[in-house]
């Protein structure tokens, strides 16, 4: 089994690493808005231009980002690649049943805006709303989400 993680920003490309900052920036902010993954390959051959981009990088989005190294990353996906996922429709109720027999750290999981999440069982505490669904900080084991479709119709 291969695991095949692409490359986002590498450090041959000219300009060097560090004229490129905002252009990262750009583009990691774009890829941001559907969770998606930043990989950056710095060989250590060239410390100058390829260190001041990964300070730079690495403060701008210390706040916001998760910093791992591909074997970290690696294990992520293993863990992804293990878990299931079934949903299941019930007139208005949907449920959303998750396997993660594996810990799997920061799990997006998109929802459309039109369900609700009424339950959660188990209740987990380390899941939060996010734009567009819910990150779950750390999943493993089984849990179920319970949604009601929000009504598209005007009362009267």
């Amino acid at each position: 089994e291969v695991i095949e993680i692409p490359v986002t920003i590498e450090d041959e490309y000219p300009p060097e690493m560090d004229q490129r900052l905002d252009a990262a920036i750009v583009l990691t902010e774009k890829i941001s808005r559907y969770g998606g993954v930043v990989n950056i390959l710095i060989h250590p051959n060239v410390l100058g231009h390829k260190f001041r981009f990964q300070e730079q990088f690495t403060e701008y989005y210390k706040d916001e980002a998760w910093f791992g190294t591909v074997s970290q990353f690696g294990d992520w996906w293993n863990a992804k690649i293990a878990m299931q996922i079934d949903v299941y429709k019930y007139d208005i109720l949907i449920k959303v049943k998750i396997d993660a027999p594996l810990p799997l750290n920061g799990f997006p999981l998109m929802v459309p805006e039109s369900l609700k999440l009424i339950a959660m069982i188990p209740e987990q505490s380390d899941v939060e709303k996010t734009e567009g669904g819910y990150l779950f900080k750390k999943l493993e084991g089984q849990v179920e989400l319970i949604f009601e479709e929000k009504s598209t119709h005007l009362s009267k």
